[in-house]
This record gives structure tokens, C-alpha cells and sequence, in this order.
């Protein structure tokens, strides 16, 4: 199972039927995590690029399993989702082989369809470039890795102002990256990319969670950003873990 954003303000892998259903029936503040995110509208996408449901072959073989897309609907947060299954034959029946559910758009934060219109030529309500950067913030993701990059330039493009914590000096440039591609010229990619995206990043900065999910941990907000920002910023990004990021 792959979760973006669905069942916590996370990306996450989980394998096996035993882990996944500790995951979703994990006890949070206000019930079962499966229960406060409200699923609901469950239905087939046949509309999706992949069509109506379809056979797909499993490898050494001469079974197929069945695959399809999927749509639904969460509770909380207010947002509309999407998904993808793969299905195999088993001695008891049909089983999930892959299960893939991914946050698509918040509710009353729809992604624009339409060209950004420029900037509004009024003297008396036009701001700067660097104004528009130290807005208010609605958001805050922790980490500066691909995912939260990715995630930030969403939530620009949605009209949603969010702050990237960064532990380390320089987006992108851990000190335990992988051999295979050095670290210093993927470093550069997603710098450029965080800086073409225009996104707001707090390098060398750590941020320390005292609840997580789709809970508010307010007072570490208050801390960092002062108690008229933490009385408006949304959910805090993050694992459910304690500790400092």
C-alpha cells in the first residue's frame, strides 16, 4: 500500500494486511484514523486514462489479475482522492496486490485550470515580489527533500502559502545521500527548483512535533512563528513521531 496524503499528512509505504490495518486502525485523538478521515463516494474511475477495469498478466503465470483506477472522498481533511488497485486470484478468492490512494485536491483549494492573470496594476492593492513572499503562512511542511518540494509547489499553485522546514543548510544535500548520483548535482536541481517554484524554505531549522496526524500542535507554532500565526496555520506536515526534525 502507497499513501499520499490520504490517511496522514504523510507519504507512506506499508506491506502486509497485518501492518495496514494496524496503520488505519491506529487510535488518534477523536477515534480510529479510518474513521476520522471519513472515506466515502467510493466508486470506479472509468474515466481515468487507464479506462474501465482490465486484466493485467502476473508474471510466471497463466493467470491475470485485475486492475483498475478509483475515486473517493475524505471527511477530514475536506478533499477529493484518487486511486489505482491491482487484484490477484488466490485459493480463497481475489486479493489486493497493489493498493495506491493519493490526495488529488482540498476542497474549496481547487488547482486553477485557467492562465494566471499577471499582476493587478492598482497602486493601492498591488504588493512586491518580496511582500508576496513574507505573506501570512497557511501551511508548514517539514523537510526540503523531493517530497515536500513537490508537496510545497502544489500547495503554491493551489493559492496556498506554505513554509518548508530544512534541517540542513541547503535544500536537497543530506549527508547520507546515495552513491549513484552525487549529491551535490541533484542538490543543485532542487535548489533551482525550489527557487523557479518561488517556494518559502527555512534552511538550518528544526521544528519539534508534540502531536501529529491531522492535528494541530499549535504550541510548537506558537514557539517558532509567534501566537498570531500558529492561531491561523493549518495542520502540521509530518511522521507520527515525536521528535526533533
Amino acid at each position: 500500500m502507497l499513501d499520499i496524503l490520504c490517511f496522514s499528512w504523510d507519504f507512506r509505504t506499508i506491506e502486509g494486511r497485518e501492518k495496514m490495518a494496524a496503520f488505519l486502525l491506529e487510535l488518534l485523538d477523536g477515534g480510529h484514523r479510518f474513521d476520522i478521515v471519513g472515506l466515502g463516494d467510493l466508486e470506479i474511475d472509468a474515466g481515468s486514462t487507464l479506462g474501465r477495469p482490465s486484466s493485467f498478466p502476473i508474471p510466471g503465470t497463466e493467470v491475470a489479475g485485475i486492475q483498475a483506477a478509483f475515486r473517493f472522498t475524505l471527511r477530514e481533511p475536506h478533499a477529493c482522492s484518487r486511486g489505482f488497485f491491482r487484484l490477484v486470484p488466490g485459493p480463497e478468492g481475489y486479493k489486493a496486490f497493489t493498493v495506491y490512494t493519493a490526495m488529488h485536491e482540498l476542497v474549496g483549494h481547487e488547482e486553477p485550470t485557467t492562465r494566471p492573470r499577471g499582476i493587478p496594476w492598482d497602486p493601492t492593492t498591488m504588493t512586491t515580489w518580496e511582500e508576496d513572499r513574507e505573506k501570512e503562512v497557511e501551511a508548514i511542511e517539514l523537510g526540503g527533500g523531493q517530497c515536500g518540494l513537490m508537496a510545497a509547489a502544489r500547495f503554491c499553485h493551489m493559492g496556498i502559502h506554505a513554509l518548508v522546514i530544512e534541517k540542513t543548510p541547503r535544500v536537497g544535500d543530506p549527508a547520507n545521500f546515495l552513491e549513484y548520483i552525487g549529491r551535490r548535482k541533484l542538490a543543485d536541481f532542487m535548489e533551482s527548483y525550489a527557487i523557479q517554484q518561488e517556494l518559502t524554505i527555512w534552511t538550518s531549522s528544526s521544528f519539534v512535533l508534540s502531536r501529529t496526524g491531522y492535528h494541530l500542535a499549535s504550541s510548537n507554532v506558537e514557539a517558532l512563528m509567534g501566537p498570531e500565526v500558529a492561531a491561523k496555520v493549518g495542520p502540521v506536515w509530518g511522521p507520527d513521531a515525536v521528535g526533533e526534525l
